[in-house]
């Protein structure tokens, strides 16, 4: 069993603090999470309700707006397994023929630049939590989905002592297949913006 000791200088302070402070976050984040869907299960019900449970879940029209509203969800659930189903399939076999060509047939010159990255990203890391005395190293982001760059930092983080925090790669991705699917059916109802639309965080997905 690991001992237990407090922090002696400040900066392991701080880093202990911040850590108890993410915790907590975390904490917060997931029961809000729980709350926000029980809520919505359980206010949805009535309208689940009149709607029919079957034409909410099977029906393939969405069209609250409308004249005669309807609420089928079905193309919104489909759009997501299959752009999970079509990701998985071509970016499996992409990532493993990559890995493979890069360590086994590769030209020097390209598998030099691949190694560069991982290598300069890791080393910045390193030195920055080298020189601010910290004990964690966290990686996120869609860069950590890089096996490359997974395999490096857990081997340097090891070897400086030092603990390393990253999510699963399937959370380490963006929202592609989301926004591809709020476009199919913008496109589908003939709404295409021109050429002086800019992005805008609030528009609407539906």
């Amino acid at each position: 069993m690991k001992k237990f000791e407090l922090p002696r200088t400040p900066a392991q302070w701080l880093e202990a603090i911040m850590n108890a402070i993410f915790f907590l976050c975390g904490i917060l984040a997931v029961g809000c999470v729980a709350v926000i869907t029980v809520y919505m299960f359980l206010s949805g019900l009535p309208a689940i309700g009149k709607i029919g449970p079957l034409k909410f879940l099977f029906g393939t029209e969405w069209a609250s707006t409308a004249a005669e509203p309807k609420y089928g969800i079905l193309p919104f659930v489909l759009s997501s397994i299959y752009g999970t189903l079509g990701a998985s399939l071509i970016g499996v076999p992409v990532g493993l023929l990559t890995a493979v060509f890069l360590s086994k047939a590769a030209a020097p010159g390209v598998r030099n630049v691949v190694v560069t990255a991982v290598e300069l990203l890791s080393d910045k890391a390193m030195l920055a939590a080298v020189e601010t005395g910290a004990k964690t190293v966290a990686l996120a982001g869609g860069v950590a989905s890089n096996s490359g760059l997974r395999n490096t930092m857990n081997d340097k983080c090891q070897k400086a002592g030092l603990r390393l925090v990253m999510p699963p790669p399937i959370l380490c991705t963006d929202n592609a297949a989301m926004i591809g699917s709020a476009a199919f059916y913008r496109l589908m109802r003939g709404e295409i913006a021109g050429p002086d639309l800019n992005a805008c965080p609030s528009l609407r997905l539906v």
